[in-house]
Parts: structure tokens; C-alpha cells; sequence
């Protein structure tokens, strides 16, 4: 059988099944995540009471099978915010593919999320940052977007335009960027870099 990287043809299909059946809940396909036996993430569109309770994770950015959960934010969430995507990426000379690679890395373009760190939205605006940027409800998309483009309009100006040196930032904070002299050596900063890479290239070709 083909692999693809992190995901066999069989998910592949059941994610075909879940977009042809409409079967989407709060703009996404009604897919689940579980581990085998051999740690191994399957997605299913089987319910979660036909799954044991302890086979159960969440499929989120953090652990996002390379592929897997790109296909239905293409095909379903991310359309929903083009237009405000398109709009502050125009005003902000943000392309609009580095845009949904943040928003995809940071939220899976879920518009209700918050983070154990008190970041809220699909740009996962702290509230410091949300004020920073004049966001009155980071709940709101709109604001949001135009909020989170405008901290990495920022980024970019501070970085001299370096897109992994910004989106570190936008990560870590400015101050940690500039102690290291580059990305800091985050284990979880340097995910998120080369996720939201990989999402840029993505979206730049989608």
C-alpha cells in the first residue's frame, strides 16, 4: 500500500468519504483521532462511543498527521475566512498563504479556541497582544485575523522580512528571537516553525 507521510491511502479515503457525505461539524469533517497498539495515530469518521476510552486524542495542530488535517482545513475551514484573510493580508502585505499557515499552526481555523496560556481565537491572540493590536473580542474572526496579521506584520519588520525568524516570534516572543540570535532552541518553537513553513508552501500551492 502507498504511505504518505504519517497517513496511508485507506485515511485518505475515509477523509474523501467525510467531504463527499458533508458529514462536518463546526466547519470541519467529523473525523476522530486513536493510537494503536504500535503508537500510531489513525483518523476515522467512526464515532467516538465505538472507540475505547483510552484509544481517544484529540487531533489538533500539535499532533497532526502530516497531510491529514491540511486536506479538511482546505476544503472546509480555511475558505470560511478568505475574505478577511485576503483583506488584512492585502492591507498588511501579508501573503495570504503565510496567513493560513499561521492560523491552520495556531487553531486549525477554529475560531473558539483558547489555550491553556490564555491565547484566544484563530491567530491565538493573548490578551496583552489582543490590546496590543486594538482586537476588542478575539473571539470575533474578523478582529482576530486582522489583530494576529498585524503582530506579524510587525514580526516582519523587526526581523527584516525573514518569514522563520517572524513566525519564532510570533511563537516565543520577539525578546527570545533576539537572545538566540535566530529561532529560539525550543523544542516546541522550532515545531511550530517548520509546521508553519511546510502549511506557507502548502497554501502557496493550493
Amino acid at each position: 500500500m502507498r504511505k504518505f507521510p504519517g497517513v496511508d491511502i485507506v485515511l485518505l479515503l475515509i477523509i474523501g468519504m467525510c467531504l463527499v457525505s458533508g458529514t462536518v461539524t463546526n466547519g470541519h469533517a467529523a473525523l476522530f483521532g486513536y493510537t494503536d497498539e504500535g503508537d500510531v495515530l489513525h483518523i476515522t469518521n467512526r464515532p467516538l462511543s465505538d472507540l475505547q476510552e483510552n484509544e481517544i486524542v484529540p487531533v489538533t495542530a500539535a499532533n497532526q498527521p502530516s497531510g491529514v488535517w491540511i486536506a479538511v482545513d482546505h476544503a472546509y475551514a480555511g475558505r470560511l475566512y478568505d475574505g478577511f484573510i485576503k483583506q488584512a493580508g492585502e492591507y498588511y502585505s501579508i501573503p495570504m498563504a503565510l496567513v493560513k499557515a499561521v492560523i491552520a499552526a495556531e487553531s486549525a481555523f477554529e475560531p473558539s479556541a483558547v489555550s491553556s496560556a490564555g491565547a484566544v481565537g484563530l491567530m491565538q491572540l493573548r490578551p496583552r497582544t489582543a490590546a496590543a493590536m486594538a482586537v476588542s473580542n478575539s473571539l470575533d474572526p474578523k478582529e482576530n485575523i486582522f489583530g494576529g496579521v498585524r503582530y506579524l506584520r510587525i514580526m516582519l519588520n523587526r526581523f527584516e522580512g525573514d518569514v522563520a525568524l517572524a513566525v519564532a516570534a510570533y511563537n516565543a516572543g520577539p525578546s527570545a528571537v533576539e537572545k538566540y540570535g535566530g529561532i529560539p532552541p525550543y523544542q516546541e518553537t522550532r515545531a511550530y516553525v517548520g509546521r508553519v513553513l511546510k502549511l506557507y508552501q502548502f497554501y502557496l500551492m493550493n
